[in-house]
């Protein structure tokens, strides 16, 4: 539905219309972080990569958990994309409005506009069209007609405006009509000031990001100012009005909503990024190398030596990392004991 823009008049104001290091341990005291050693704890879980033959260790003081879940990862990114697009939205120039309908501009039915006011009015009106796409319709209304139809049954001015636009676009939300009166009562009497102005504006919904309330209110006020100031003059009602429509322009980008904006999309570009080098670190072990954990027991490392191939490996093993036969169920001490540094 088409919403007021507010006005105004020569003898009053404008009013309105409506992720861990191996090189020490963590200084967090977070129970949901795993640390990291080089050496041997009492109670440590141990991490074992065989190289050459021989064990190197890595140890964790809780169990490795592999890290956050993508999931996490998705949804940081999907909120922070929604973020991004919304401060964009709102931040960016308005697109301008396409109605495909050029402006009527000028219907001067109370004939108050000389062929000078009116081919002012129709290059103010064009110009703006030319810049918001929104096509504007001026028409003058005569203030005892008004009076008998609208004025003398209690309805406002905006009234009148709000059923000519209907009257005028049923179906249409992109327009903007201005009504301005020729006269206007004076206060306590019947008789009517010819020489006053008073103006109501209807825009349709289609036009609020080109024309905000803020504009409106600026256009109002410019309008209402010039005519105060100019009601005598020949020519004042469309000079006041061509002064609103230079005025008032068209929105500009709000640059801190882009900056929020384009920072929340640089944001998740960075944790998407993080995600990949999450997923793939967790598809290795806490070394960052193919290493698995070894059940020792709650003990230290102990070697022993596998009776098929001869290698040496972590007891604890279920099978010999070597050949693969089975690994020892009791420690033989067949091997030195060893706590490996790394």
């Amino acid at each position: 539905m088409p919403h007021s823009t507010g006005g105004g008049g020569s003898h009053g104001g404008s009013f309105s219309g409506g992720g861990g290091s191996f090189r020490g341990t963590s200084s967090s005291r977070d129970t949901n972080t795993v640390h990291y050693y080089t050496h041997y704890r009492p109670g440590a879980h141990v991490w074992v990569l065989y190289c050459n033959g021989m064990p190197h260790y890595r140890y964790t003081d809780a169990a490795y958990r592999g890290g956050n879940s993508p999931l996490s990862f998705l949804v940081a990114v999907i909120v922070l994309v929604m973020i991004g697009f919304f401060f964009v939205t709102f931040g960016a120039v308005p697109a301008r409005v396409t109605s495909g309908q050029t402006p009527l501009t000028i219907q001067d039915n109370a004939k108050i506009f000389s062929e000078k006011d009116t081919e002012k009015l129709e290059e103010a009106v064009d110009a703006y069209y030319d810049k918001s796409g929104i096509p504007v319709v001026i028409q003058t209304v005569d203030y005892k007609t008004w009076y008998a139809y609208y004025g003398s049954w209690g309805q406002t001015q905006e009234n009148y405006a709000y059923d000519s636009y209907v009257s005028m676009f049923p179906t249409d939300e992109k327009h903007w009509l201005i009504c301005v009166w020729s006269g206007e009562g004076k206060q306590g009497t019947d008789e009517v000031d010819s020489n006053a102005y008073t103006f109501a504006g209807v825009a349709g919904d289609d036009t609020s990001n080109m024309l905000p309330e803020s504009m409106t209110q600026t256009f109002n006020s410019t309008v209402s100012r010039q005519l105060g100031q100019n009601m005598h003059q020949e020519g004042a009602c469309a000079d006041a009005l061509v002064k609103g429509f230079q005025t008032i322009g068209t929105p500009k980008a709000n640059i801190v909503f882009l900056l929020v904006g384009y920072g929340c999309f640089a944001m998740a570009a960075l944790v998407v990024v993080l995600c990949i080098l999450a997923i793939r670190k967790d598809k290795r072990t806490p070394a960052g190398q193919k290493m698995h954990e070894v059940n020792t027991h709650g003990e230290a490392p102990r070697l022993v030596r596998c009776d098929y191939c001869g290698g040496t490996y972590v007891f604890g093993e279920t099978v010999c990392p070597h050949c693969n036969a089975p690994g020892k169920t009791a420690y033989d001490g067949s091997s030195e004991q060893e706590v490996a540094r790394g």
